[in-house]
């Protein structure tokens, strides 16, 4: 159902009441009352914009857990001989 507004009353007390011929009108100024869009331009733009900056936050914590799940694998294994170590041994 769509909404109707009057934009004369304060939203709180805005009753719509409909007349013999279907129209619907405010029942304390008595104008006719407007129809709202349930989706209308303000609301797509608000969307893409809160997407917009909402997005890279989720994904930076996303792929902050997967690479601490690699460090964490790695941790378990056995470390290998580092290229440190082997320079030393050609030195000696």
């Amino acid at each position: 159902m769509s909404k109707y507004f009057c934009p004369f009353c304060d939203p709180k007390y805005q009753f719509p009441r409909k007349d013999n011929n279907g129209n619907v009108y405010c029942s304390l100024c008595g104008d006719y009352m407007f129809k709202e869009p349930t989706i209308n331009f303000k609301k797509i733009i608000a969307f893409f914009l809160s997407l917009a900056f909402i997005l890279p936050i989720i994904l930076v914590f996303l792929f902050n857990s997967f690479n601490g799940l690699e460090n964490k694998k790695n941790k378990n294994t056995k470390p290998a001989i580092s290229t440190s170590m082997i320079s030393v041994k050609s030195l000696i």
